[in-house]
Order: C-alpha cells, then structure tokens, then sequence
C-alpha cells in the first residue's frame, strides 16, 4: 500500500478523521470529496513532497484552514466546518474541545454542531458565561466511544462535565482533578477502569462530595472528612461529583456539616431536610410533579441547575425495624445502575417521614404522552418513538429480571411508571414497587404492584 499513487474514495459516506498516510510517499493524487470525513487535516498530509492534487469538498472537517504547498492544487469548499475562513490558529477554547473530540473519534455530530471560530456562539452541548468562557460540557446520553481527554484541564473555568450514559474506556485523567472551579463531574454508566484516589479537602473546594463506585477489577475509594472506605465487588465503575447545598441537621439522627449530605458505610448520600425543603420550595404546591398512594413527588433545583425529583412519602408511624430494612433496601437499590433505570441519587429520613430523590424526567411519565396528550400540550408520538421507547424499557426490565447483580421483579410496570427524557428515552421507574427474583440472597419487598398491571403468578403471593 505505500506505493500508492493515487487514490480516489470520492463519493463513498466514509466516517472518521483522516488517517496517516505519511508512508505512501509516491502519493500524488487524493480524492476524499463528498464523503462524512471529520477531524482536523493531518498535518503530514499538508507536508507530503509527492501530492500534487488532493480534493476534500463537502466533508465535515474541522479545525484550520489546511496549508499545502504551493506545487499542490488543494479544495476544500462545501460542508467542511474549518473555525477560519482564512489561514491561522483556532481559538484556544476552540481548540481544547477539538482535541476533546478527538478522544471520542470525532464524532460527527460535533462535527455538524460545532462550527465557528467561537464556542459560546451556539455550540451544542456547551454552555458558557458572560465573560465568553465554557463553564458547562454535557455529553449525557450520547452514546460516544472513546476516552476521557486530559484536554478538559484546559477549560480552567469549567464548572460541570456531564459524560454519563456514554460507552466511553479508559481512566478518568488525574487532570481534571486540578481544575479550579469544577462543582460537577458525572461519568456514570460507561466503562471506565484504572486505580485512582479521591484528592482530600485540603486539595480541593470544601464544598465538595466525592462518591465513587466500582465495577470491574479497579480500587474505588471513599473519602469523607479523611475517613475512607473501599468499595465491594461489581460490573463497570461510576464517578461522580456530587452537588453541595448548604444545611444544618442531618437525617436519620447524623448530625451533617455545613454541605447537608452525609455519606453513608453503603455509598448512599443522605440529605438534609433542610437541603430538599430548600430546593422545592419548602415542597410547595408549584413544585408538585406527580401524587399518589405513595406520597407526592417534587421538583427541585439544587444550586448548580441541577434538577431533581424527590419522593416524599406519607408519613405514618415506622418502627425501628422497619426503618432500618427501608435503609438497606435504598442502600441495595442504590447499586442497581442502568441506562434504562430512573437513578436513585440519595434519601433522606426525618422522623417518621421517609423521602427519595431521584434523577429528574424533564417529559415526564409515559402516560402523559399516550392519553389525552392534546390537554397535556405535547405532541403524539411517531411510530419510531413509541417502537424506541418500548425497547428502551425492554432493556431496562431485562437488566432488572436478569443482568443485574441481584435479579428483580418489577410487579408494577405500567406508562406511569416509565420516565421520559428531554431525548424521549425511556427509563423504568419506581424500584421500591419490585420485587427480588427468589433465591438464597433475596429479601422480598412488601410493596405491591397495581392490579391489571401486576403479574398474575404474584397476586396471590404476601
């Protein structure tokens, strides 16, 4: 192959960046138009003695405008996103998030999203403050692969970095942990591995809580007021920087310092009352999402934007054994992590009154989609969603029934009880409603389904 002399792919809808071709030094004619090609312009391409005419219109490349050699007649015109119209360096911002890209494959949706010399000028998936500097990069539920790239160190105002839901490999680069202002870091449900160390409080922001999880063969450490614990045995790993609102008592009689959030032995994150009062508005009328023999569910934003919702239980009288098997059920759900499953962030237990705060459905539940959606001001929903969303439960039924570390039955699958995105993905809700699939490990939940809905062959069953 390196004695090449010319080569035309033209036409064909290849995906990708440009590979070396620096070896085929006879090279002297390359045609690569009207195909999907993304990246930046290699630079032992633009240095190649022997090219003499290379042709790449109407792809989706980025970074800068390509320079060839005077001998060479070089085209680039149509779809490309260079950040320049004219010779020169990208934008340092610009930058960063192009070797961001690069770790991911150049994906081609940052491709066509990310045009421009400026990342504050309409980029996707990137927000920025008054002051033109990118403060938020969330690649939620976009199904990159790839690695983490060390460049995000460079992004010394970011704030947030949301790359959950991904199918990203790797370590979380040491890097990241130096960056300044960073509140936010999730890079749960990917496939992450290697030995890393939580930094301690006197090397980071105070208002900060670190929660690790582990899956695969990889040390996963807690670290909380310089106690650590090491996590057990799982599939994958989780990282996640939680957010910090301030308040004053605990829950479930543990005392919390000024951040409101205890972590417990288990990995949970207990939240003050204070905290989720504050957030919903002291759990006003305006904030309720849902009501039902359960409880009500709130909405919520924590300081950052984050959403959330929070499950707020009728309170009656609980006894000391109870409470103590409602803890270790959260702390077993806790564990249960999916794409397709409505993650369980936290709980808080005041008194007799037990609350749940979950991740937060911007669409709401299924039902609101399927009846009477003319009064719920949505728009039906096509054929290929209601085909995706039925998979999407699908997936996330047989995660619980039989890949999960401890099988469960959900008993109460019903439109309700499927939680839709701002992407109109699916994720199944409701765990305190299933039960665990017998077996010597299983301890049943007393909780039953909704007639019509739950499974015949459980009925009968206490």
């Amino acid at each position: 192959m390196i004695q090449l002399n010319q080569v035309w792919l033209h036409k064909n809808q290849f995906t990708g960046p440009i590979p070396d071709i620096s070896k085929c030094e006879t090279l002297f004619d390359l045609q690569l138009r009207d195909n999907l090609l993304t990246g930046i312009v290699p630079a032992t391409l633009m240095s190649s003695t022997a090219l003499q005419n290379v042709s790449l219109d109407y792809n989706k490349l980025q970074g800068p405008l390509p320079v060839f050699g005077s001998n060479v007649r070089a085209t680039f015109d149509g779809t490309n996103s260079f950040c320049q119209t004219k010779p020169g360096p990208c934008d340092p911002q610009v930058n960063t998030l192009l070797e961001v890209a690069g770790a991911l494959g150049y994906p081609i949706l940052l491709a066509e999203s990310w045009e421009g010399n400026n990342a504050c000028d309409g980029w996707s998936f990137i927000v920025c403050d008054t002051q033109g500097k990118v403060i938020t990069v969330n690649f939620e539920n976009m199904h990159f692969t790839g690695i983490i790239s060390p460049a995000f160190a460079n992004l010394k105002s970011l704030k947030n970095l949301v790359l959950k839901n991904n199918n990203l490999t790797g370590s979380i680069p040491a890097s990241l942990l130096t960056l300044p202002q960073l509140q936010l870091l999730d890079v749960s449900n990917n496939n992450l591995f290697g030995d890393s160390e939580i930094p301690r409080y006197g090397e980071v922001n105070y208002n900060r809580l670190w929660r690790w999880w582990r899956r695969n063969s990889i040390r996963v450490w807690f670290e909380w007021n310089y106690t650590q614990w090491e996590s057990s045995s799982g599939i994958g790993w989780f990282f996640s920087v939680s957010w910090i609102v301030d308040g004053e008592n605990g829950c479930n009689g543990i005392p919390s310092d000024k951040t409101g959030l205890h972590l417990s032995e288990g990995g949970n994150v207990a939240i003050s009352i204070e905290v989720l009062r504050k957030v919903t508005n002291n759990f006003g009328e305006d904030n309720i999402l849902a009501r039902g023999g359960f409880g009500v569910v709130y909405k919520g934003e924590l300081h950052d934007g984050t959403r959330i919702a929070v499950k707020r239980m009728e309170c009656v009288a609980v006894s000391t054994e109870r409470m103590n098997e409602f803890e270790a059920e959260i702390a077993f759900l806790a564990k249960v992590k999916h794409r397709h499953l409505v993650s369980l962030l936290g709980y808080c237990i005041n008194g007799n009154e037990r609350l749940l705060v979950y991740e937060y459905m911007p669409q709401g539940t299924l039902t609101q989609h399927l009846y009477n959606w003319r009064e719920n001001g949505v728009p039906p929903l096509t054929w290929r969603q209601r085909i995706t969303i039925a998979l999407d439960v699908a997936r996330g039924v047989e995660y619980l029934h039989g890949l999960a570390p401890q099988s469960f039955i959900h008993r109460d699958l019903k439109p309700s009880n499927i939680l839709l995105g701002d992407d109109m993905r699916a994720k199944v809700a409701d765990f305190g409603l299933v039960k665990h699939a017998p077996d010597a490990n299983s301890v049943e939940t007393r909780v039953a389904g909704t007639f019509g809905y739950l499974a015949p062959e459980y009925t009968g069953e206490e």
